[in-house]
């Protein structure tokens, strides 16, 4: 436990493995302003050395995501549609799945799995 003066920095993690011919993506922490554009970014340098033909997102480690967060994991699918991959999204918790929904994107849950 820390200090009442002392703030806990908010975590965030991107890991980018290859695997089995493909790119998997381990989402952790908060995506929000704070991390904005990390996951795209990852994503285009991923797919800039590897030519597969998805890349996997797990977010089954993502605590919290907010409109920022939902505009970057769009943003990583259009990156990687122009790398001719498939962007498949993993293990999204219920407050995550929630954000998609109140933005009326609940197509995308059924599109990314």
């Amino acid at each position: 436990m820390t200090a009442p003066d002392e703030i806990e920095p908010i975590r965030f993690e991107v890991v980018c493995e290859l695997e089995a011919g493909m790119v998997r993506v381990h989402v952790v922490g908060e995506l929000d302003l704070a991390a904005r554009y990390v996951l795209p970014t990852a994503v285009r340098n991923a797919l800039e050395r590897h030519a597969v033909p998805s890349v996997h997102i797990d977010l089954s480690g993502l605590t919290f995501m907010d409109s920022t967060g939902l505009h970057d994991l769009i943003s990583a699918g259009q990156i990687a549609a122009a790398h001719d991959a498939v962007l498949i999204v993993q293990g999204a918790r219920p407050n995550v799945r929630r954000v998609v929904q109140l933005a009326n994107l609940d197509h995308l849950l059924d599109q990314f799995g």
